[in-house]
């Protein structure tokens, strides 16, 4: 089971968000929720302190990377959603996010689906609508040279920018080219 709260007052007025046995307590910041088998290795590891570490420190990353993307809306890129786009970061393919819940508010933590910029691939499991995955395609389509000069570190936010707004009204019409 997964939940997706991004407020703590949502975990407050709906305690039963948390159905398992046990105590909560809901603090601002970022967070993860882990399996109790996650936790179980930690106990069994020959050295846990080690081990957590190693998790703490992907945490940090992960939060690092979805914090520094470039984020912008429908009018700079034609796309209904919010579009989080990445500069080169360890691990990872060519990536952008697509904002699922919220939709329109800038919210790097919400519900969000990861796309690769190469191909349009998802790279995660997040439902995408039928409608936004078109427009994110002839978003892609159109602005592959350029998010990837932006992965590659070549260009700017403003560049980037400017180059994603010269496309906006191809991808709001609906057509790639």
């Amino acid at each position: 089971m997964q939940i997706v709260a991004r407020d703590p007052a949502e975990f407050m007025a709906n305690p039963g968000l948390l159905p398992q046995a046990g105590t909560a307590t809901v603090v601002p910041g970022i967070g993860a929720f882990l399996d109790a088998s996650v936790l179980q290795e930690l106990v069994d590891a020959p050295d846990p302190a080690q081990r957590l570490k190693v998790l703490l420190e992907a945490l940090e990353r992960e939060t690092e990377l979805t914090a520094s993307m470039a984020m912008f809306r429908k009018n700079i890129t034609g796309v209904d959603n919010v579009v989080y786009i990445s500069l080169k970061f360890p691990g990872h393919v060519p990536r952008l996010k697509v904002a699922i819940d919220p939709a329109a508010r800038l919210d790097p933590f919400g519900d969000n689906a990861s796309v690769a910029i190469a191909d349009g691939k998802h790279l995660d499991g997040t439902k995408m609508p039928s409608w936004l995955r078109k427009q994110v395609e002839w978003f892609l389509d159109l602005n592959r040279s350029t998010l990837i000069d932006y992965w590659e570190g070549r260009l700017d936010t403003d560049e980037l920018r400017t180059r994603l707004l010269a496309n906006r009204d191809k991808v709001e019409a609906g057509r790639p080219r």
